[in-house]
């Protein structure tokens, strides 16, 4: 699991969606019992090659979340 900014996030993925790659989200907020940073999670998983991207944030990340449910059910 690698952590990045959640401009990369959203870069990234643009990118996969660009190129077709399977990928998805999730959000935890720092109640969640999955959630060990105790703050706002995003994750983003690359199907394909199982890669994992973590964005860790004190204030929850509500546009980015935005965003990328915009490009999630886009690639549908």
């Amino acid at each position: 699991m690698k952590k990045i900014s959640s401009q990369k996030i959203l870069e990234l993925a643009q990118a996969y969606t660009k190129k077709g790659v399977s990928w998805h989200h999730h959000f935890l907020p720092p109640s969640c019992l999955f959630n060990k940073e105790k703050k706002f999670v995003l994750l983003l998983e690359n199907d394909d090659t199982s890669d994992t991207y973590i964005m860790v944030s004190d204030k929850k990340p509500a546009l980015v979340l935005k965003k990328l449910e915009v490009l999630f059910f886009r690639k549908k």
